[in-house]
């Protein structure tokens, strides 16, 4: 691998995919007017729902997608057509809870509003297999076209029918439902031919309860862990509306951590392009690859947020035109960090995927998630909504420091990292770029100075960074 490949996988896989997201931030200033706190607040609480439900309802078994497909060779198709049948009926068994809870949740809308709301709401749970099965298996084989055209179809035909309904129609909220609806509809149904009938990875009945309770024994646990990361990211929300904070607070809070979140596409970009050099590297025991992969994602993050919270108030100012969403923008700063570990759990839950320790994967996010719940729970009462981002913050961070006191954790960092000193590190380096890049964001000349030695210092190490790679 070289640095021209790895870039090239990034965009493919992560970049590109995402394009109608870069695109939806382009056209927030063309929205933004035609929306209100209200509506964000209402998208917000209805995005965390079902990003919740989309989390837990595979019950864990797509982790057995890549793992058999290792380990099988090509009887593989049998194992994911057994797991696609399951999804799919999971899939259906979920979204009627999503439905009934959406309906009772907004339960101040006329009832026309409600059915259509809640009807909608589902379809990104109950068309979601096949996204899930295509983007696993061209993942793994390095293929990214074949699903990114399909993915960034989908999103696009969901933008367009986003930016037509808030700003045409001037429904509001229910253009984003209605968008996001088209969207999941769109890629599961174009998915058909290449998965169901080229690569004959159809839905295949499975009636067999031993082996069903033996892919269960395994992946149940991975349920608390992906229900955990929805705690860490989406339960302020749900909370928040628990409490009866005003829909239009709800809805500042969400404008800010949707915009903070937007980062992630970039260590999400590198680290489905890095997923087969994990597998490989950890599964032939070459740690210091492992190693060289986590410090190249892990300063590729912290970089990248830092230079985004630097200029986050003239992102505000050109893609938010909505006077009432402006004070959103601290939030936005402090959500990215809270997303700068993102690589490190990464790495860390790649090797209890790899060895099946699933149950070890509850202290990695359900811990640090319950913990949020405790913290939101005490504080917004106190201090009101905006303290959630803190207490998001925190409650991420605390990955940093789970190989302290999980020995589990511990063994894993000594045996691929090294030195758990090198967490401590990463945590004062977190804290200060935080910090540093809130206050330069105030100063035009010195954020402009940073930005710029950044960079040069990124220049002038390519090509040792390219030299290595050459190694993997």
């Amino acid at each position: 691998m070289n640095i021209s490949s790895l870039f090239a996988k990034s965009i493919w896989f992560g970049i590109v995919p995402k394009l109608p997201t870069f695109i939806n931030i382009l056209i927030l200033p063309l929205v933004t007017p035609y929306l209100s706190a209200s509506d964000y607040g209402v998208w917000g609480i209805i995005s965390s729902y079902m990003g919740i439900f989309i989390s837990i309802y595979t019950l864990g078994l797509h982790m057995h997608l890549s793992n058999s497909y290792y380990e099988y060779g090509d009887k593989y198709r049998l194992v994911w057509g057994r797991i696609l049948f399951l999804l799919l009926l999971l899939s259906t068994f979920f979204s009627c809870i999503l439905f009934f809870i959406i309906w009772s949740t907004f339960d101040n809308l006329d009832f026309d509003n409600r059915i259509l709301l809640a009807l909608l709401s589902v379809f990104s749970l109950q068309f979601n297999a096949n996204n899930l099965m295509g983007q696993c298996l061209y993942t793994l084989r390095g293929t990214p076209i074949p699903f990114v055209v399909r993915t960034l179809v989908g999103g696009l035909i969901g933008i367009a029918v986003t930016f037509i309904s808030i700003r045409y129609l001037r429904i509001g909220y229910l253009g984003f439902v209605l968008g996001s609806a088209l969207n999941y509809m769109f890629c599961f149904f174009s998915f058909i031919y290449p998965l169901w009938m080229k690569e004959k990875l159809y839905p295949r009945i499975e009636i067999s309860k031993v082996r069903i309770f033996k892919l269960l024994k395994i992946s149940l646990p991975v349920v608390p862990h992906a229900l955990g990361f929805l705690l860490l990211s989406s339960s302020s929300r749900i909370i928040m509306a628990l409490y009866e904070i005003p829909i239009e607070d709800i809805g500042i809070y969400s404008n800010g951590y949707i915009l903070g979140d937007y980062i992630t596409i970039v260590t999400t970009a590198l680290a489905f392009a890095l997923a087969p050099y994990m597998q490989t590297t950890f599964r032939s025991e070459n740690y210091m690859c492992y190693r060289f992969l986590f410090f190249l994602c892990q300063s590729i993050a912290l970089v990248s947020i830092f230079i985004f919270c630097l200029w986050m108030p003239e992102i505000y100012s050109i893609l938010i035109r909505n006077e009432s969403l402006q004070e959103s923008m601290v939030i936005s700063q402090i959500s990215c960090f809270a997303n700068c570990v993102f690589p490190l759990y990464v790495f860390m839950s790649n090797i209890c995927f790899i060895k099946k320790d699933t149950m070890q994967l509850l202290w990695l996010v359900f811990i640090p998630g319950l913990l949020n719940i405790i913290l939101l729970l005490i504080f917004i009462p106190l201090f009101g909504y905006r303290v959630a981002v803190i207490t998001t913050l925190i409650s991420y961070w605390t990955q940093m420091f789970i190989p302290f006191f999980i020995r589990y954790y511990k063994e894993q960092i000594s045996l691929w990292l090294g030195n758990r000193s090198k967490l401590v590190e990463l945590f004062l380096i977190s804290v200060f770029a935080l910090v540093t890049s809130i206050i330069l964001s105030k100063y035009f000349m010195a954020k402009l100075s940073m930005t710029l030695l950044i960079m040069v210092i990124i220049i002038s190490n390519i090509s040792k960074i390219s030299y290595k790679l050459k190694f993997l």
